[in-house]
């Protein structure tokens, strides 16, 4: 047997800064505008701003439970901003692990180049001989450089940088041992 969609009722739970049942609007008004005084409230200010007696808005305070209230508001800020943090710092390590990427791609066509140039034996190896410092030097300022970014995208992907080796060993006796 089946209820026809008109018979159904759902309660819906609103948050407890929301109106709540049986709220008056002028105790909801009091409350959000207590609410959204934000680091600087307090009852008198809310009585202040909104030109009602302290023992009116202390009485709504009271029976509306608005210290439990903003306690639930406070709570549901702060999820929202680290939700907000969280995202940032995932789009900042995805932005720096590309750049990374990018850069290590770009050094490594240097190396690949070199190392092509010289396989093909087009590497002049006389003119490098009068200045072999500075060949030498541009290819291993690569190789650091490339070490650098490799380990700039490997943090941004939350993976380690470095791979120890961790072992251990364990003194096992037996009990005929023990005596």
């Amino acid at each position: 047997m089946s209820k026809k969609a008109s018979e159904c009722k759902i309660k819906l739970i609103k948050p407890e800064w929301e109106i709540q049942p049986g709220e008056s609007w002028p105790a909801w008004g009091s409350f959000k505008e207590y609410r959204d005084l934000g680091s600087e409230r307090t009852m008198a200010k809310a009585a202040q701003l909104i030109n009602k007696k302290l023992p009116t808005i202390v009485s709504f305070s009271v029976r509306y439970r608005w210290t439990d209230r903003i306690r639930a508001w406070e709570r549901y800020l702060d999820e929202k901003r680290i939700i907000a943090t969280v995202k940032a710092v995932e789009e900042m390590n995805q932005k720096a692990a590309k750049r990374a990427s990018a850069a290590g791609d770009a050094l490594m066509t240097v190396i690949i180049e070199y190392i092509k140039k010289y396989k093909e034996g087009k590497i002049d190896f006389e003119r490098l001989a009068k200045k072999p410092g500075i060949f030498l030097e541009k290819l291993f300022r690569a190789a650091e450089k490339l070490a650098t970014v490799t380990d700039i995208e490997r943090k941004a992907r939350g993976e380690p940088t470095e791979i120890t080796k961790q072992t251990s060993s364990i003194e096992v006796k037996l009990p005929e041992e023990m005596e």
